[in-house]
């Protein structure tokens, strides 16, 4: 690693030109020549024969307003005006006043005249500010010993990043500009690592220490990360190794930008073969019957920007019309005619290309510099020595990439930098292991790790407020108790803001599984909580009861005024107001129990002892009047033994009464019904009674009142002659008083 920071600080860029050279990725069928690799050693070899191509003047810039060919079988061309373009101030560059015009080639003319003006939008850009952040670059994967690792540094940075991010990753074969390239994007002369030489700067794949920071439109700050990757093709490195940087990139990237030399071609198309291979490297589920077609791995894969460098093409159509730089990759990935198992295996690229990457792009850049002999010093050399197409278009891919980089996202969540260092060691423990970096597990391991992480902040949460309600200050600066009620509702109340903070970060699955661990924590924290509530109310009572005890009693107790035990307990009764009104927590109870046992007892057997002593007649005379009382209270025991029995007797004999009465009762209403009888017989005529049928009473009328002669002789002789003489009337009532007074009953003639 030394090695590499040294490399990157100081070697300057040299700049690719074309030259022949076997493509890495042919599997040793054929050697293939190839319009891309570059050639550093400083020597220009003869390049391979290549398309007609329209080419600038050696060492001018042609006049852009050139006229084109006119062609009378196509439509005339659109007039050649220069595009208008406004400008952004790149970072660490000096600020530039935009020119009235511009002059372009008439390649860059044909681009911009077809459907695409190239307009730069305004950034808010900025490099984060913080200590863990370095200016340079750093490793995030590094191989060793062909076993991946997550750099230690690495976690450093990427654990400080909160904010959601962008992760721009740069592929392509080795020694064809990449590093140039993020320096541009960047906006640094000097950045990643850029030598003049055949071996490839960088192995695994680095980062840039202090990730730029854009601001959004909504005013949201969105990190972007940019990405170096080890080159394609290297000559100590085989096809695998190639697949799994590409693999890793694709899986960590938001936006993967692909960069080439000279143009899209056949040869370009083959360098990529190696996409072929991507569905054996990455698994979308853990379970995997049959390969899948790339469908289904395009909502997983990142936003794809090919960049053809050295571009000197003209961008045109078959029929000579102009077209875009999207339009010249959609044609170029259209399936070629044929029948030969190249031109199958090319289709079959071209096909994978399209499936995994939809929301792709292209763009297209000039060549830096006219001069050769000037590439080798390309990062060394101020903007204003380049070409102004160049720094225009490298302006604008800035621009466009930065603009339109979209936060990394799995499966609808966006991710951090924590959820980014995740993903990074699941798919590195799985390339290790020799399994298949698999999209749904690196996916269950976000989601474990979100939901751990949540729960533990809604713990914390949790335990942060439950420990300001556990532990009040009051004015003095003590620390108070709180009453259980108290506790018992704040818990309710933290432990509800507590799962509604969970579920507000928590995603997947799984979430319920941890919620409920959530709640055990919480449940286990309220018992924590539930002893220092208890221990607070217990240390704050005792201390509260002390000092009363020894404001009241104490000092009473040492200048011996105590003379009996009645100012003692009206004094107590006061310790025991007091300490009711202010005692705290669900503890003063057992505190005073536990006070009042020992500091009671101690204080009444000191006034017990120096009564005794002053006084022993009176002390006696308690005894004696605690045994007297005892003797009443048993005597009255004894009374209350025969008061319960005769009132058991009494209430025996008021049912008996109650009994009678009821008899009575009874039989006084038949009476009474019978007299009711005999009083309606008595006033409706009556025939003539026979002398011999009745006796009648003495002294009464014709129509007096016939009593039995058995009734008659029950009565007395003075009840007989009361009858005498009275009215029927009369003498019913007077037998009803005499009926009251347990009379024997009469019976009415």
């Amino acid at each position: 690693m030394e090695q590499q920071q040294s490399s990157r600080s100081s070697t300057p860029l040299l700049p690719p030109f074309q030259r022949s050279q076997t493509s890495p990725f042919n599997n040793g069928s054929q050697n293939i020549p190839a319009f891309s690799p570059v050639n550093y050693s400083g020597r220009s070899e003869t390049p391979p024969m290549q398309p007609p191509i329209r080419r600038a003047p050696t060492g001018t810039l042609p006049d852009f307003a050139a006229k084109e060919p006119t062609d009378p079988s196509r439509s005339p061309t659109p007039p050649m005006v220069p595009p208008t373009r406004s400008f952004t101030v790149p970072l660490g560059e000096p600020k530039v006043t935009p020119p009235s015009s511009v002059a372009v080639s008439p390649r860059s003319t044909a681009n911009d005249a077809a459907n695409e003006e190239r307009v730069l939008v305004p950034l808010q850009l900025e490099f984060l500010d913080g200590v863990d952040f370095v200016d340079e670059a750093v490793p995030l994967i590094e191989v060793v010993d062909q076993q991946f690792a997550v750099a230690t540094a690495a976690k450093t940075i990427l654990s400080k990043v909160s904010d959601n991010i962008a992760v721009i990753a740069i592929a392509g074969l080795y020694r064809t500009g990449k590093s140039y390239l993020i320096n541009r994007l960047l906006g640094l002369q000097k950045g990643f690592s850029v030598a003049p030489t055949v071996n490839a700067c960088t192995k695994g794949i680095w980062f840039w220490g202090r990730p730029l920071q854009r601001t959004l439109p909504s005013g949201e700050k969105l990190t972007i990360l940019l990405m170096d990757t080890e080159g394609l093709g290297a000559i100590d490195q085989d096809q695998n190794h190639d697949s799994r940087i590409f693999s890793l990139a694709t899986l960590l990237s938001s936006f993967m930008i692909y960069n080439s030399l000279g143009s899209i071609d056949e040869n370009a198309i083959n360098n990529l073969s190696f996409v072929v291979n991507l569905t054996k490297h990455i698994h979308i589920q853990a379970t995997t019957t049959q390969e899948d077609d790339g469908t289904e791995f395009s909502r997983f894969f990142p936003s794809f920007l090919w960049v053809v460098r050295d571009f000197a093409l003209e961008l045109v159509d078959a029929t000579g019309r102009p077209i875009s730089s999207k339009d010249y990759l959609e044609n170029a990935l259209k399936p070629q005619g044929g029948f030969s198992a190249q031109t199958g295996s090319r289709n079959r690229i071209r096909t994978l290309l399209t499936s995994f990457f939809k929301d792709r792009d292209c763009v297209t850049v000039v060549r830096p510099l006219n001069e050769e002999s000037e590439l080798q010093q390309l990062d060394t050399l101020p903007t204003d020595k380049l070409r102004k197409e160049f720094n225009d278009e490298m302006e604008y891919l800035r621009n466009k990439v930065l603009s339109t980089c979209k936060p990394k996202k799995l499966k609808g969540k966006t991710l951090d930098g924590n959820s980014l260092l995740t993903l990074c060691h699941c798919y590195v423990d799985a390339i290790n292991t020799g399994a298949v970096p698999t999209i749904a597990v690196a996916w269950d391991t976000i989601v474990d790790g979100e939901c751990q992480a949540a729960a533990q902040a809604a713990l914390n949460q949790y335990k942060s407020e439950m420990e300001k309600v556990v532990h009040p200050a009051d004015e003095d600066g003590d620390m108070g108790p709180i009453e259980d009620e108290e506790f018992k509702a704040a818990h309710r109340k933290l432990k509800k803001a507590a799962v509604k903070s969970f579920d507000a970060h928590a995603i997947g699955e799984r979430a319920g599984q941890h919620r409920d661990k959530l709640k055990a924590s919480i449940h286990e924290q309220r018992s924590f909580f539930r002893k220092q509530v208890h221990a607070a109310s217990r240390k704050y009572c005792e201390k509260l009861v002390e000092n009363l005890h020894a404001s009241i009693i104490a000092p009473k107790l040492q200048r011996n005024e105590y003379h009996d035990n009645t100012d003692f307990t009206r004094d107590w009764n006061t310790i025991k107001k007091e300490y009711n009104i202010k005692a705290k927590g669900g503890a003063k109870l057992d505190v005073y129990n536990d006070f009042a046992w020992r500091k009671m007892q101690d204080g009444l057997d000191t006034i017990s002892t120096r009564v005794k002593l002053s006084n022993t007649t009176i002390l006696e005379e308690l005894r004696s009047q605690l045994a007297s009382a005892k003797r009443e209270m048993s005597e009255l025991v004894g009374r209350e033994q025969l008061v319960k029995e005769e009132l058991t007797s009494e209430q025996q004999a008021a049912r008996e009464i109650v009994t009678s009465k009821v008899e009575v009762e009874t039989e006084l209403r038949d009476q009474i019904d019978q007299l009711e009888q005999q009083i309606n017989a008595l006033t409706k005529p009556k025939p003539k009674p026979s002398r011999s049928s009745s006796h009648r009473v003495k002294g009464s009328s014709e129509g007096g009142l016939m009593l039995n002669p058995e009734v008659l002789s029950k009565l007395n002789k003075e009840d007989q002659e009361r009858l005498i003489g009275l009215s029927p009337s009369d003498q019913l009532r007077l037998l009803s008083e005499m009926q009251d007074k347990k009379c024997t009953s009469c019976i009415v003639m």
